[in-house]
């Protein structure tokens, strides 16, 4: 981006550049790399976090170029106001943009949203699940499920 505002003729290097890349690196992607484990869609927006800070760099340079060879300061300072929004805009993409949760709300108001469907009726942790003593059964009202040992204790006060 900055070099071909200075020298347009560098296009045709990027050009070939980016075709023996894509060639390389597609051969490389499908046939040489492993399979990696998937973030989950960090790199998106780390790339987008990356661009902006590109658009620094770039802001930085040509406001530098049009200060240099520019006969007045004018264009200078107009391409070097772009930095207040720039700054803006990178302050708020991290801040507004949330892409790591999702609020609640959103779920709820998601009409194609399907919940997945239960595979048991209950859930029982066995780590809680206490042991009957030996001789009690059912018919003395112990219950296996973890939830009731807990109301029976609390009933007690042991709780």
């Amino acid at each position: 981006l900055v070099f071909c505002s200075l020298m347009p003729v560098i296009l045709l290097l990027a050009a070939i550049n980016f075709f023996i890349c894509r060639v390389v690196y597609g051969y490389l992607t499908v046939f040489a790399e492993t399979k990696k484990p998937d973030l989950g869609g960090a790199f998106w927006p780390i790339q987008l976090r990356h661009v902006q800070e590109g658009l620094f760099i770039y802001t930085a340079l040509m406001t530098g170029v049009l200060l240099r060879r520019a006969s007045t300061s004018y264009p200078g300072a107009i391409a070097a106001s772009t930095l207040v929004f720039q700054v803006i805009s990178y302050r708020r993409f991290g801040h507004v943009f949330r892409w790591e949760t999702l609020p609640l709300e959103h779920i709820h108001q998601d009409e194609d949203y399907d919940k997945r469907r239960a595979t048991r009726h209950t859930y029982e942790q066995d780590e809680l699940m206490e042991e009957p003593p030996p001789g009690a059964g059912k018919a003395e009202g112990a219950s296996s499920s973890s939830a009731a040992a807990f109301v029976g204790k609390a009933k007690k006060g042991l709780c």
